[in-house]
């Protein structure tokens, strides 16, 4: 497995694989998004635990595109796109130069920086969805250091295809963030719970019916 040392990707390496911050009891996935994939070590994660499942990894930066790439190379079910998540189809450039590759945030450009060759194509989450999922998503996994607020502020008619979302809120960054979360993952159709950095949303139909068959569905 590819890493760069002396960067973030240590950290997000021990998270996922010694802090095990993916591991949760939900229903086995069979479609999975991970918006926000980075280098692919979460989906990675995921792949090696579900090995039936189809998952589909967004990450915008080309450096860390270029390492997801050659960590996704072994495993045929996950599929790289170098793209930027945001509400709506636009360009993004990157806000600032120097944080750490887990931790590049980005922003719509304006019509005269989309000149700019270092922007970066966006796409909504809809485009995503209706594009490479024709049923459910049944994990959503999202980590887009504050790009969740405009996604989750706005919806669209992705929300009623999640079965399972884990989400990690940046509100230190861009205020809002959580708000914009519990609207649109509501008490009254999703359970949810904290794991690690991320919160977990079960809809409530999948969860009940987990919790009344007794069967832990995650290892």
């Amino acid at each position: 497995m590819a890493i760069r040392i002396g960067t973030s990707d240590e950290y997000v390496f021990e998270q996922i694989f010694l802090d095990l911050e993916y591991k949760i009891d939900v229903p086995r996935p069979k479609t999975l998004l991970d918006a926000g994939a980075n280098i692919g070590l979460a989906s990675v994660w995921f792949a090696n635990q579900f090995p039936d499942a189809d998952i589909v990894a967004i990450e915008p930066d080309p450096s860390n595109f270029r390492v997801l790439k050659e960590n996704a190379a072994a495993y045929r079910r996950i599929r790289c796109l170098q793209v930027g998540l945001w509400h709506r189809n636009a360009m993004l450039e990157r806000i600032s130069e120097d944080a750490q590759p887990w931790a590049y945030r980005y922003q719509e450009t304006s019509k005269t920086a989309q000149r700019n060759l270092s922007s970066i194509e966006s796409v909504g989450l809809d485009d995503v969805v209706n594009r490479f999922f024709e049923g459910s998503i049944d994990l959503l996994k999202m980590d887009i250091e504050g790009a969740e607020k405009e996604i989750l502020a706005v919806g669209g008619q992705w929300t009623n295809r999640v079965q399972t979302a884990m989400i990690e809120c940046h509100d230190r960054w861009v205020p809002g963030c959580e708000k914009a979360m519990e609207e649109r993952f509501p008490s009254d159709k999703f359970d949810a719970r904290q794991n690690g950095e991320n919160t977990v949303f079960v809809r409530r139909a999948i969860s009940d019916a987990t919790a009344n068959s007794g069967d832990q569905t995650f290892s």
